[in-house]
């Protein structure tokens, strides 16, 4: 509904979702791309799944690698939200209205912004909220801990942080929420016994059980668990 047209390898990935078991009931309600209707680059990209009983899940695309996108990032430290968490927090508040609950999630820059969007709905549509999971997203600094606290204390016991021990990204500022730190995987040279450097940022290195749950390390000290090639 919007914006530029979805990318190869992220329909390829949906339609992979939609022919599993666990996701086969998902349906894609809504699509913004990362340009705006009015032409303008937005810098994100915003999807929206409808789920049984009238629940969606809204997740937030992290940052893009652009110039651009990438000084979104330099004004997380700001006492107020930023133009782009503003245009996203529209864009789902707006979405909101449709339904009668709501899941808000996102990595990294995504994260942030699935928080800040719960802090700047309205009241009736904080209200839907399940939960918001920032998948390592970037904290916020004081100032804004202050200016927003009302709205902080509205929405604080339904936001999880999901991050890898020692995040550079998670730590930088300051959290809104509950902190879970999550394991992750390092995979072993069965020939030398050499490990591989893993990002730890990469959602794609944190630890899956079957069932596809993340599991959650013991605190905040590493934990990692081997897997031979």
């Amino acid at each position: 509904t919007g914006g530029k047209k979805m990318s190869s390898v992220d329909r390829t990935f949906l339609e992979q979702m939609a022919s599993s078991e666990r996701f086969s009931d998902l349906r894609i309600d809504h699509y913004v791309g990362d340009i705006g209707s009015d032409g303008q680059d937005k810098n994100t990209a915003i999807m929206v799944f409808k789920c049984e009983g009238g629940h969606a899940i809204a997740t937030i695309q992290g940052t893009n690698g652009k110039v651009e996108d990438w000084k979104t990032n330099a004004q997380f430290n700001g006492s107020s939200p930023t133009a782009e968490e503003q245009y996203v927090a529209s864009i789902i508040n707006g979405y909101a209205n449709d339904y009668d609950s709501i899941d808000i999630t996102g990595h990294s820059q995504g994260g942030r912004e699935a928080i800040t969007s719960a802090l700047l709905m309205s009241k009736e549509n904080q209200s839907k909220i399940g939960r918001v999971v920032s998948n390592d997203g970037p904290g916020y600094s004081k100032d804004f801990l202050a200016n927003y606290s009302s709205q902080i204390d509205a929405v604080e016991s339904k936001v999880i942080n999901i991050r890898p021990s020692k995040s550079y990204v998670g730590e930088l500022l300051n959290p809104i929420g509950d902190v879970q730190y999550v394991q992750l995987i390092t995979v072993v040279d069965s020939k030398n016994g050499e490990t591989s450097s893993v990002n730890s940022h990469l959602s794609t290195t944190w630890y899956v059980d079957e069932n596809g749950n993340y599991v959650l390390a013991d605190g905040h000290d590493v934990s990692l668990t081997s897997i031979s090639e």
